[in-house]
């Protein structure tokens, strides 16, 4: 996705991300001039809060333990996605 549309409105955050990611997109445009490398980088920054919620969301509704058909329990695979978000 390019940004060149962002230079004269790149207050607005990009209409793929969701509360998460705009919410981080808001609030650091509120504090700090960007530059088209610094958007793109913000961009991917939204993008990972947006997955990380995404991730939450499944965990707080499945639990972090699940059965498998066998009947044996494990940790939810989420948990796995939820640390490599967090780097």
């Amino acid at each position: 996705m390019g940004l060149s549309k962002f230079k004269v409105t790149h207050q607005k955050p990009p209409e793929h991300l969701r509360q998460a990611g705009r919410d981080l997109w808001a609030a650091t445009l509120a504090s700090w001039t960007l530059t088209d490398a610094e958007l793109r980088t913000l961009l991917t920054a939204c993008e990972c809060a947006d997955r990380l919620q995404d991730i939450r969301t499944a965990l707080d509704t499945d639990g972090i333990v699940l059965t498998d058909p066998s009947g044996r329990q494990r940790s939810h695979p989420l948990l796995a996605a939820e640390a490599q978000v967090h780097g």
